[in-house]
């Protein structure tokens, strides 16, 4: 059966996509702590609170700028696709779901820093994430009918680098982890800087073999 049949179309996937995203994003806000009462009732001046803040706002950093990098990839990805048949739609919901929790194994990262299981569920959240999208797109690759025309033809590097991105880092998180380095969750900030100047770079590689101006 093909998905692409009746309602279940890539325009309502896409949407659906950017739906889970914008929800994902949502949660992630909710974390975000302000200045209570309380606070102000202890006499806690802005420098002290800004303090107890700081771990918060680098973790709102982490994940916010990991939400933007699979939803980079996760579209990047799915402009390549022509169509969606049943098993690819499941790889895609299952890819939806891991990304919901995202907010939420980095909050619990937060409250429960020394706590290995904790940091682990993070990585292995992410891990989840990048498997499922490497698998999307390797199921594309030997269903080429999967993909529009010409795509198969070249400028396939920058797919195949940014899949491998996520999952790596994720292993690595773990293995810093397993022994007892702190802060694991933080080198997504490498993973990022790297996903960045690899798309940059490979962009301007196809631009001057194909002779296009920026």
């Amino acid at each position: 059966m093909d998905a692409a049949d009746g309602p279940v179309s890539k325009t309502n996937i896409g949407r659906l996509t950017n739906a889970v995203f914008v929800f994902t994003f949502f949660l992630l806000f909710r974390n975000i702590r302000t200045p209570t009462f309380e606070d102000w009732s202890a006499k806690a001046t802005a420098h002290q609170f800004g303090m107890m803040q700081l771990p918060e706002i680098l973790n709102f950093l982490n994940a916010f700028l990991i939400l933007a990098m699979v939803w980079i990839v996760t579209f990047h990805i799915f402009n390549q696709y022509k169509r969606f048949e049943r098993k690819l739609l499941y790889l895609h919901f299952a890819l939806l779901m891991f990304v919901i929790f995202i907010p939420i194994t980095n909050q619990h990262a937060i409250l429960f820093s020394s706590n290995p299981i904790i940091i682990y569920l993070f990585h292995l959240n992410m891990l989840a994430i990048g498997l499922v999208i490497a698998f999307e797109w390797w199921h594309c690759l030997k269903n080429p009918t999967l993909l529009k025309h010409g795509v198969m033809n070249g400028r396939l590097i920058f797919t195949h680098a940014s899949v491998i991105y996520i999952p790596l880092t994720a292993v690595a998180g773990c293995v810093m982890v397993f022994f007892d380095i702190p802060f694991t969750q933080y080198i997504y900030f490498v993973t990022m800087f790297a996903f960045a100047v690899t798309g940059t770079r490979i962009t301007e590689r196809i631009r001057k073999l194909l002779g296009v101006r920026p």
